[in-house]
């Protein structure tokens, strides 16, 4: 179904050889599909097989990708400072002593140091690291696909019923528009006696008048063509394929069907029907605008 929310989140977790790869995935609603890859530096040349991933599965959104590798503790990495390390740190005291400054190196900068930490705990082959980060990537793509699924059913069940009050309101206004042409004959034929002025009902200058008004006020083709985006709403949310950008395109006829209807039905019980229905759309525009 059609139905899919593009906001969620999903994670998947793989195992290597003395390594952990998991990957959390992150979704809110864009117009087009929007990535952003976030992962170890020393990984980066992989963020394509991570978006490969995510284009095959999402249409549209902003989707945030984490990636996170730990090296598990009985990894094979060495606990010995390297003879590199110990180089560097001796080179930075030699050029603290040249530049006069403070030699403020402890043990906790050591430890803290990326450079010690890189050293430690060489990089994972990317060979190694590819079939790995592909697993985790999938499983979170599924487990956000799912949720959007869900989410998305709801949201539907929703719209459905916020069009059903739009429907409720067309008929409302279908049953008033009759009466608006005899309305209109009653209040002119009013003014004219308050103005003391002799008409008789069958006059043509009358007759003209009152088809004149009732061909201006005729919103019969409006109230027609909502039914039938109604229809078509509800049509395109059971469809097999993401219908998020038609139902938004689909809102704005809605729009200037019941605009149009507000201008010409020269009638104050429509027109209070129209804010109404106005109100409704927009809060179903609101929430079409979080469909794929």
């Amino acid at each position: 179904m059609a139905y899919n929310s593009m906001t969620g989140f999903g994670a998947g977790t793989a195992n290597g050889v003395g390594f952990v790869v998991t990957v959390e995935l992150s979704s809110v609603n864009r117009k087009q599909l929007d990535l952003s890859i976030s992962m170890p530096s020393a990984y980066t040349t992989l963020e394509g097989v991570c978006k490969d991933i995510l284009k095959d599965a999402f249409l549209r959104g902003r989707i945030n990708c984490k990636v996170q590798v730990q090296q598990l503790s009985d990894a094979t990495a060495s606990t010995d400072i390297p003879e590199e390390f110990i180089t560097y740190l001796n080179s930075l005291r030699q050029t603290a002593a040249k530049l006069g400054v403070e030699d403020d190196i402890t043990l906790s900068t050591i430890v803290k140091s990326p450079f010690l930490a890189n050293m430690l705990s060489p990089a994972i082959k990317l060979e190694d690291l590819e079939p790995v980060l592909i697993e985790a990537t999938k499983q979170a793509a599924a487990a956000l696909k799912q949720m959007r699924e869900t989410e998305g059913a709801s949201l539907a069940k929703d719209l459905l019923a916020r069009v059903d009050e739009l429907e409720q309101c067309r008929a409302e206004i279908v049953r008033l528009a009759p009466t608006v042409p005899q309305l209109y004959k009653e209040q002119l034929l009013k003014r004219l006696k308050e103005l003391e002025v002799e008409v008789a009902v069958d006059d043509a200058s009358l007759a003209r008048e009152l088809a004149f008004f009732a061909d201006r006020c005729d919103i019969s083709e409006e109230y027609t063509r909502l039914a039938t985006h109604f229809a078509h709403f509800a049509k395109l949310l059971d469809a097999p394929d993401p219908a998020g950008r038609k139902l938004d395109f689909l809102c704005q006829e809605m729009n200037r069907e019941i605009n149009t209807i507000g201008s010409k039905a020269n009638n104050s019980d429509i027109s209070l029907i129209v804010i109404d229905m106005k109100s409704k759309l927009e809060a179903i525009r609101e929430q079409v605008q979080n469909l794929e």
